[in-house]
């Protein structure tokens, strides 16, 4: 890519990393003498780098919102709750009230 190109595409280049060694001299030394140049293209780049952030934004927002309407989906259906504890028991679970009378019930079976 030659530096008297497009200053949008030597931009978009510069900042995708896709410009050779020697091209990125070549530009270094063309942004030091032209300062119109330099303005332009610093400005360019700016643009690109505010598009891909928005994008890169956009992208989190939409993941955000797939994760909490899919949690909402969750919610919404219905699952039995198992208590082991029941009033007729006292505020006891049940294995915890049987638990005395574990040992003979491993005697009785042996």
């Amino acid at each position: 890519m030659s530096i008297n190109n497009n200053i949008g595409e030597l931009a978009e280049a510069y900042v995708s990393g896709s410009l050779r060694e020697t091209e990125v001299l070549e530009l270094k030394s063309r942004l030091e003498t032209d300062t119109v140049f330099a303005n332009e293209f610093y400005e360019m780049t700016n643009l690109i780098r505010s598009f891909q952030g928005s994008g890169k934004q956009k992208r989190f927002r939409s993941m955000l919102r797939d994760i909490t309407t899919s949690s909402k989906r969750r919610r919404l259906t219905k699952r039995p709750v198992i208590s082991f504890s029941h009033p007729s028991f006292g505020a006891q679970p049940l294995w915890l009230q049987a638990w005395p009378y574990l040992p003979l019930l491993s005697l009785s079976g042996a």
